[in-house]
């Protein structure tokens, strides 16, 4: 039996932990109910609670433990489940007791891109097109040629960052937005793989689907270039995981041509 589940990457800022130190057990975002554990691989869960306690993870007849360090951190290595099973994943630290109900174990995929990824299983106000790959990879993996030294630049440059908020408040079409005049989609440069993809490097995942590449397909040469990026991503994500292998499954773009009022050709 296989069982599977995705979770969509989308391109807000994804909050994990309260940033002073926890008086209660605090989870990461991906530990909600209704949600699947990796199944035969081991896997880590991170969190906050009060410092020097120790934090207890039971799911079935599973149980793994961690003590909270000065800061009041936890790291937990949870042993390979088997695929199928259900219940309820339940944390305790000395009184306090957190359940998360309705879980199960299986294969767990990451699915990211832009507009193409976006599904109901993610929050609206997470999900957005028109990103380019750029967002979704660190700065220091940037090709090194004209236009990574550029998109290298603006990572931190105040114009683009009061773009970026000023997007937030006025959203406008693609196309229309105030990243465009640098030549940007909707986020700063490696700004989606900090905020979403490497928050997630405990969570032990099969592969990736990725689905991108409209807005790096306005012209001839920067389709061609998109390998180097795209190479460049498949590298940093299995550095990132750990897993030199990890799979990925890249959905080639449909017939596009963004000189079309549709996007696409007749």
């Amino acid at each position: 039996m296989v069982i599977r589940a995705f979770f969509f990457s989308g391109i807000l800022p994804a909050l994990f932990f309260q940033s002073a130190i926890a008086s209660e057990v605090t989870l990461p975002c991906w530990v909600s109910d209704n949600m699947m554990l990796p199944a035969g691989i081991p896997f880590k869960i991170t969190g906050m609670a009060e410092p020097h306690k120790t934090v207890t993870v039971n799911f079935g007849s599973v149980s793994a433990t961690a003590t909270t360090d000065d800061c009041g951190s936890w790291i937990i290595e949870f042993p390979a489940v088997e695929t199928g099973m259900k219940g309820e994943l339940v944390f305790t630290c000395n009184s306090e007791k957190k359940v998360i109900s309705d879980v199960a174990t299986g294969d767990v995929w990451l699915c990211s891109g832009q507009s193409n990824m976006q599904r109901r299983v993610a929050n609206p106000d997470a999900a957005r097109g028109g990103t380019s790959i750029d967002a979704w990879i660190p700065g220091n993996a940037f090709p090194d040629n004209g236009s990574g030294r550029l998109m290298r630049s603006l990572i931190n440059d105040p114009e683009v960052l009061k773009a970026v908020e000023d997007d937030q408040v006025d959203f406008r079409p693609a196309g229309q937005h105030r990243l465009v005049r640098w030549g940007l989609g909707r986020a700063v440069p490696a700004s989606l793989y900090e905020q979403l993809i490497k928050p997630f490097n405990d969570l032990s995942v099969r592969g990736v689907v990725w689905y991108q590449g409209e807005s790096n397909a306005n012209t001839v040469e920067q389709a061609k270039e998109y390998r180097l990026w795209l190479c460049n991503l498949v590298s940093e994500y299995r550095k990132l995981w750990g897993n030199p292998a990890l799979p990925f499954v890249i959905i080639q773009l449909p017939s596009y041509d963004p000189g079309t009022p549709r996007g696409r050709k007749a």
